[in-house]
């Protein structure tokens, strides 16, 4: 629930992509601690993994959230469509996005499971496949960095931070 109440508030203050960014790596940082990682050298403690597994947690709320108003706007900027303009290409963007975001996520759900059992069963232990997939993670993070901030990094900032105070107050 913390994360969800911090979530929207650093995603107005900051840009999605970079806030999408520092949560994958605090899920990298999250496997290694809960892992813990043997390749950090890192001692086998109960309160290491309670730590990787509450950053763990608090990422995936930090990552969920903001995907799907960026798919949105991915798919307002690709289609030249200004959000508000037309109520029925909001409705229609909206029901896009929303059936992206929920295919993929779904897939996850169903292919997660398998894809840890098999690291799992490769490796033996759970430590390594933590690793693995804190590796996996590093990994995706130069590919979405290279290939969604990177190209993007001058107007990453130039956003209208007026109106989103407007928008969202802390009372």
């Amino acid at each position: 629930m913390l994360s969800t109440i911090l979530t929207g508030y650093i995603s107005y203050i900051m840009p999605k992509r970079l806030f999408i960014l520092t949560s994958f790596i605090s899920l990298a940082v999250g496997l290694f601690l809960m892992g813990p990682s043997t390749i950090l050298g890192l001692p086998n403690q109960i309160w290491l993994f309670l730590i990787g597994l509450g950053l763990t947690d608090a990422a995936q709320g930090f990552l969920f959230i903001p995907i799907l108003p960026e798919i949105i706007e991915s798919f307002s900027q690709r289609y030249g469509f200004t959000e508000g303009e037309d109520e029925q290409v909001d409705e229609d963007i909206s029901d896009r996005a929303s059936g992206l975001y929920g295919a993929f996520y779904y897939t996850g759900m169903i292919l997660s499971p398998i894809c840890g059992s098999l690291v799992y069963e490769h490796y033996g232990n759970f430590n390594q496949t933590c690793d693995t997939f804190a590796f996996l993670a590093i990994f995706y993070i130069g590919v979405y960095y290279f290939g969604n901030i990177w190209p993007d990094r001058k107007t990453l900032w130039d956003y209208d931070r007026e109106k989103q105070k407007d928008e969202f107050a802390l009372y």
